[in-house]
């Protein structure tokens, strides 16, 4: 599995080679991804063969795009689950982003605030899978919130130079802003907080795309170490014991 996850990780980093840090790829992946490749491997290796396929999105190759999907789907169904992503890749236009951005948070921070009702309406509907309890829902869901916010907030301060230039890459910000809502339902049902990685697993290329693209030496290697130095001691993919949040 390991040679494969390596040749997977060498396809795709030659996919984005143009645009992307290869190394700072590498070291995204594997700081924020190592556990998870542990314990999941059939699903990582989905991962990047969707990572892949989001090439065709930024292309706008839709029949190319759910082809790929397709077949990754027989190797893991949970691939399934990036075909409505394609849809996004339609969002360029910073005020349609903006407005998506303010719906992924609104729902969710409602996930969070109205835990009792969504409880109720998963158990309901027969599709609550979670495994923790009602009262620990806002305490996890705040606690991915405290995690994901600053990378966010990074994000939106180093997008615009990238996006002018290639507002394809709109997508990948979108997928970030994406993995909210989907990570704070998935408190309640364990298939939905898996689906989550296929959305911020648009860091490994977002991220040094956007370093790569910014042209002062001094201020490209200032914010390669503001980024390194977060998935270093924020996100670090179990490879080190310690966690600040």
């Amino acid at each position: 599995m390991g040679m494969l996850v390596s040749l997977l990780l060498y396809i795709l980093t030659q996919q984005y080679e143009s645009d992307i840090f290869i190394e700072f790829l590498l070291y995204i992946f594997f700081m924020v991804y190592f556990g998870v490749l542990c314990n999941a491997v059939r699903q990582m290796i989905a991962v990047i063969i969707c990572v892949d396929a989001y090439r065709y999105v930024l292309d706008r190759k839709i029949k190319s795009f759910f082809l790929f999907i397709l077949i990754v789907s027989l190797f893991h169904k949970s691939a399934l689950f990036c075909i409505p992503l394609y849809f996004l890749g339609y969002i360029r236009n910073s005020v349609e982003a903006a407005i998506f951005k303010f719906f992924c948070c609104l729902m969710g921070i409602s996930c969070i605030l109205f835990q009792d009702k969504v409880l109720a309406f998963m158990v309901l509907t027969k599709v609550y899978s979670g495994n923790i309890a009602k009262s620990g829902a806002g305490i996890y869901g705040l606690s991915f919130l405290l995690y994901v916010t600053p990378v966010l907030i990074l994000i939106e301060l180093t997008k615009n130079s990238l996006l002018y230039k290639k507002p394809e890459y709109q997508f990948f910000v979108l997928l970030m802003w994406l993995q909210i809502p989907i990570q704070c339902c998935g408190l309640y049902n364990q298939v939905l907080e898996r689906m989550s990685l296929y959305c911020s697993v648009a860091q490994i290329v977002l991220v040094p795309a956007m370093i790569k693209d910014i042209k002062n030496s001094l201020n490209r290697k200032v914010w390669e170490y503001v980024y390194k130095m977060w998935y270093l001691f924020f996100d670090n993919g179990n490879i080190f014991t310690w966690k600040w949040y």
